[in-house]
């Protein structure tokens, strides 16, 4: 890597970032949230009538060392009258934490998902590890980078449905903060997301 890789203070709001992204940045332009607050769902798109999903963390803590931190792409189901494109494929950020008592791995997921009408960022998740459509690493992080990587995504809004934003906005977001914070550079975040977007 050969960059200083120390682990500075969150000093600005998301929202703000969001709004100043630019060309120039690793992040679609087009993607970048406009001013008004009114666009995001209060809480992070949670409430008390929704569960939070099973989370296992308290079985598999995340180890103290060095870990590759994946984006991992899994595409949309399709059938005959699937009209998915790669706008539809789930992202999200993942990195291994061990191995269940029947050999499926189990990984810390920062994503949002889905419920019914909306969006919802849980914040860190440890969850057995799913079927996806392709992985790539973005870099490797120390545990303390992780838990800063935690806290730049658990700080992302979700915005209100409006057909067209989705995960991979989302956390196209937070890979720009990563960036602006140091802990991954433009060119892993770059490189990163043109592995995937076609996906």
């Amino acid at each position: 890597m050969g960059q200083d890789r120390r682990v500075p203070r969150i000093s600005e709001s998301i929202c703000a970032l969001e709004d100043n992204l630019t060309a120039s940045s690793c992040v679609n332009p087009g993607s970048s949230m406009p001013e008004d607050r009114n666009i995001y769902l209060p809480n992070n798109g949670q409430t008390r009538h929704i569960r939070r999903p099973v989370d296992v963390d308290h079985l598999y803590r995340d180890p103290d060392k060095d870990l590759p931190v994946l984006l991992v792409a899994t595409r949309a189901p399709r059938s005959p009258l699937s009209t998915n494109t790669s706008r539809d494929t789930h992202w999200k950020l993942a990195w291994g934490v061990g191995i269940n008592t029947v050999g499926i791995p189990v990984e810390r997921q920062i994503h949002v998902v889905r419920d019914l009408d909306h969006l919802i960022n849980w914040g860190p998740l440890t969850k057995l590890s799913e079927g996806h459509t392709k992985a790539v690493t973005v870099t490797t992080m120390s545990l303390e980078q992780r838990r800063q990587l935690e806290s730049i995504a658990s700080a992302t809004p979700v915005r209100k449905p409006d057909g067209a934003w989705n995960s991979q906005d989302w956390l196209r977001t937070v890979l720009e903060a990563s960036v602006q914070q140091g802990l991954i550079t433009q060119n892993e975040c770059r490189t990163a997301l043109a592995a995937i977007c076609d996906v």
